[in-house]
């Protein structure tokens, strides 16, 4: 049987044990388990419920206008998953969300949620202030959108890197989190086109790359990239 907790989870960070313990034998849930590559839900599915990761990893991915897949977030349990979707009028999963490990949720349906508002406030707080959050981290993602070439896009992804780090011999080093695969998701290209790019900056004297670690040798010529 697999272990699984929503202790923990933003959304009840401020609830005690005992009120957990409690939310759960009182309101109505189901439990989900699936395994590593199953697709949880799909972009375009009506979203009736709160579901909440209790254990494993997911990715989010959204389809291109051109066919590609577009990789937004990788999110770990105990979080909850589009909850900022519920009570909207167009409520529909923006994205596809694929198990990256074997996963459990434990999925709220939306009149059990609005009774658990009443019942615990902290829980309605957190809530708010959750989706307040997701909403400016798909504010950032929508500004990487407008960002039309693939140069701009990789400026813009190490210039948020590089300002948390020093400049030493006005040169900044920095260690990506991702890898070349995982960067053209990112930034819905082709990861040939990614590589061939790199290549190009490099040879502009932009930036020197050793596999994760880049090393920007111009900041200037960085930022009028965007």
């Amino acid at each position: 049987m697999r272990e699984f907790s929503i202790v923990g989870s933003p959304l009840f960070i401020d609830l005690s044990q005992d009120q957990i313990e409690e939310l759960l034998e009182t309101f109505k849930h189901t439990v989900l388990n699936f395994e590593k590559g199953d697709i949880i839900v799909c972009q375009g599915d009506v979203c009736k419920h709160l579901y909440i990761l209790a254990s494993g990893s997911v990715k989010t991915e959204m389809f291109t206008e051109e066919g590609g897949n577009l990789a937004i977030a990788n999110i770990q349990a105990p979080n909850p998953l589009a909850s900022a979707f519920l009570f909207a009028d167009n409520n529909r999963f923006p994205v596809d969300v694929i198990a990256e490990t074997e996963v459990t949720i434990i999925r709220f349906p939306k009149e059990e949620v609005i009774r658990m508002f009443s019942k615990y406030p902290e829980f309605l707080s957190r809530y708010i202030s959750f989706n307040s959050n997701i909403t400016q981290f798909l504010s950032s993602k929508l500004h990487l959108f407008t960002i039309k070439t693939i140069k701009g896009k990789i400026s813009h992804y190490l210039l948020g890197l590089a300002a948390q780090s020093a400049q030493k011999n006005g040169r900044i080093t920095v260690k990506a989190d991702k890898n070349q695969t995982e960067l053209a998701k990112l930034f819905g290209v082709a990861r040939p086109s990614l590589s061939r790019t790199l290549s190009e900056m490099e040879q502009e004297g932009i930036i020197s790359v050793n596999r994760s670690e880049f090393v920007i040798e111009n900041l200037d010529a960085l930022k009028k990239s965007i």
